[in-house]
């Protein structure tokens, strides 16, 4: 039996359907630029233009008929399921799908108890492209980690990697900046998980 999700909303919940969510740090970008137009209004242009320009953008960014239908295309089954997720609970680590167990096995305190084989690693389904690589020499990693912001806590400096990422080895387009997040937090949970003494590589709901 199929299941279907449906949204009702006309085109405002259409286009949370199909465009992606905006990055927080884009949508204040967006908001500092139009509250820049108040101050010095253009010739020629109206400020009830330009309220009507930002009336509509708050609309299509922070309806709640927006992130309905965000939520019901997170949740949706079958070929409306996104690619990259956030898995929060040990299940649903153990039940990641394909494309998300190569990131999670990328997560380089499970990917060294991989390698040591003190981990169950998807064993029936994982496919390990990456051989012995670990954090910045496996692609995976570099993939969620390329330009994140990081701290050397033997320093306190703050910096960030960016890798010839556009190498795409295997024609890959880049994770979008949702998706890093995304798997970042799915991270954070992998290592709850092994702090707690679950597997979450052990599609049968082991312990390391």
């Amino acid at each position: 039996m199929i299941s279907v999700n449906v949204v009702e909303g006309g085109e405002t919940a259409f286009d949370a359907l199909v465009y992606p969510a905006q990055n927080p740090l884009d949508m204040e970008y967006y908001n500092t630029e139009l509250n820049g137009l108040f101050s010095k209004v253009v010739d020629g242009v109206s400020q009830s233009f330009i309220n009507g320009a930002k009336k509509m953008y708050d609309t299509i960014n922070n309806s709640e008929l927006l992130n309905i239908g965000r939520a019901a295309l997170a949740n949706a089954v079958g070929f409306l399921q996104p690619d990259v997720i956030v898995n929060t609970s040990v299940a649903q680590l153990n039940n990641a799908t394909a494309i998300m167990q190569r990131y999670i096995m990328a997560e380089p305190t499970l990917n060294k108890l991989y390698l040591a084989n003190r981990c169950d690693g998807f064993y029936e389904t994982f496919v390990n492209n990456n051989g012995t690589d670990v954090k910045d020499d496996n692609y995976d990693y570099r993939r969620v980690m390329d330009g994140v912001l990081q701290y050397d806590e033997s320093t306190g400096d703050a910096y960030y990697n960016t890798y010839s990422q556009a190498e795409n080895d295997m024609g890959e387009n880049d994770l979008s900046v949702d998706e890093q997040f995304d798997l970042l937090s799915t991270w954070d949970n992998v290592a709850i998980a092994i702090a707690s003494g679950d597997d979450p590589s052990n599609s049968s709901g082991g312990k390391l």
